[in-house]
């Protein structure tokens, strides 16, 4: 028996179903589109929008769970015994960057990646990547390609479904570096747990949560809480996917983000030597010709770095690694005249309110004292936001500052950084992944500091 089968009106069919999905999609929405129509920017085209993200709707649910449970690691205990290992991989930094001294400029990015990449899964997972077996250090190659492939796919509208981005170069691309990720991550989360379970079993009475005098903080990473948090509270929240994703958000979340704003920061102070010198005028009343050896930096001494603080805090304004930020709009919202209507996705460019003269007198000029009491009491409250607000604000904003001021103070006690040919800072290009970046590297030359003579001093 013999069937003929006519492809153009499967076809036909198929193509109508589409276009009729559509259009019960689109004519859903269709209030949100009018209201957002009213908002300066780019026109809402039918079908395709104005961006991706304005239409997405985030897994609320899983996020405020796994939140709160997250939000106890974070306590004060766990971030100031995180100082520690930030100070061990800071000497490790100075002594890979020796090989620079004295020489051409060069591109300060690169050791500064190569550092914040094993700060970051020392702190996560209890290992470096060299541990882990990655001695090519590939990971932040795959880690730079997954981020640059997701923010290609949003820019191309007939690639957010998935059925057609998976069969493009682009989406097997994708699939391939995130296997490679996952590889690598869930070899570092298999072994940490192990021996996390293989501990509380033999000796159930140190478990992390019933230790109270802060001394095994030191030994543990942020995986570690995770697994003892529900050992201590005889509860299995955390599965072996959430350990991966949420360990896998903290990791790209806190390597690219806080490794281009430390580069940042340095890149700034050789631009500007004057201010440079009152940084380190600041480390010095706190170390005095002292030795990393002899004294490395610690938690207490951090609180002592205001000055230092100030100059990050400039520096994140200038230039913050995440330059813009979404908010899930749920119910609608009131807004210089128009409607942010429920249901959308609102973006905030966080670049342009950093330099928006409305709010910032020379916004390009860098001035540290910006950020003195006074001058912020002046301003309105999220003038300055490089962290988000909010509930869905950033977890680790104390953790990483804390790492900046200890790899940043500890290679300024070694090291004054220099330029060659002083750079406006209106002259400086930069592009966007899914964190800033500058198109040209950030390149500077450093000279061995000497110390002080404290007789002269």
């Amino acid at each position: 028996m013999q069937i003929d089968i006519d492809y153009v009106t499967v076809a036909t069919t198929i193509l109508g179903g589409v276009i009729i999905g559509l259009l019960v999609f689109h004519f859903k929405r269709w209030r949100m589109y009018e209201l957002s129509a009213k908002f300066d920017g780019p026109t809402c085209i039918p079908f395709l929008g104005n961006a991706l993200l304005f239409l997405r709707h985030p897994t609320a649910k899983i996020w405020q769970v796994n939140r709160k449970l997250m939000e106890p690691t974070f306590s004060r205990m766990f971030v100031a015994a995180s100082v520690k290992k930030f100070a061990q991989h800071s000497k490790t930094l100075v002594k890979n960057m020796e090989k620079e001294l004295d020489g051409s400029e060069f591109p300060i990015a690169e050791y500064i990646l190569d550092s914040a990449i094993d700060i970051i899964f020392d702190s996560t997972m209890g290992s470096t990547i060299a541990e882990l077996g990655d001695v090519n250090r590939r990971f932040q190659e795959i880690t730079r390609k997954i981020t640059e492939l997701v923010y290609m796919r949003l820019f191309k509208p007939w690639f957010y479904w998935n059925v057609i981005f998976y069969r493009s170069a682009l989406g097997k691309d994708l699939l391939s570096y995130k296997a490679a990720f996952s590889r690598i991550c869930e070899k570092a989360i298999e072994r940490r747990k192990k021996l996390v379970l293989d501990e509380t079993r033999e000796k159930p009475e140190e478990n992390l949560y019933n230790n109270n005098d802060g001394t095994e903080f030191e030994k543990i990473c942020l995986l570690d809480h995770f697994i003892n948090f529900s050992v201590a509270n005889k509860i299995d929240k955390f599965s072996a996917r959430d350990l991966h994703d949420e360990l896998t958000t903290f990791i790209i979340a806190g390597y690219e983000t806080t490794g281009f704003a430390m580069s940042s920061v340095l890149f700034l102070l050789s631009n500007f030597p004057d201010i440079q010198e009152k940084v380190y005028n600041e480390l010095y009343e706190i170390y005095g010709s002292d030795d990393l050896d002899e004294r490395e930096v610690k938690y207490e001494d951090l609180s002592r770095m205001v000055y230092l603080e100030r100059v990050i805090k400039e520096s994140l304004r200038l230039f913050p690694p995440a330059p813009y930020q979404t908010r899930f709009v749920t119910e609608d919202t009131k807004m210089d005249g128009h409607i942010l209507p429920k249901g959308c996705i609102w973006v905030a460019c966080t670049f342009n309110l950093h330099r928006n003269a409305k709010y910032w007198e020379n916004p390009l000029e860098f001035n540290p004292d910006r950020f003195l009491p006074g001058e912020i009491a002046k301003r309105r409250s999220h003038c300055w936001n490089p962290f988000g607000v909010g509930p869905r604000n950033c977890i680790g904003k104390r953790y990483g500052m804390m790492k900046m001021k200890t790899v940043l103070a500890t290679v300024l006690r070694k090291y004054i950084v220099k330029k060659d040919t002083f750079v406006p800072i209106s002259e400086i290009e930069l592009k966007l992944d899914i964190v800033l970046n500058t198109v040209l590297p950030f390149k500077l030359r450093i000279e061995k500091r000497v110390p002080k003579d404290p007789a002269g001093s």
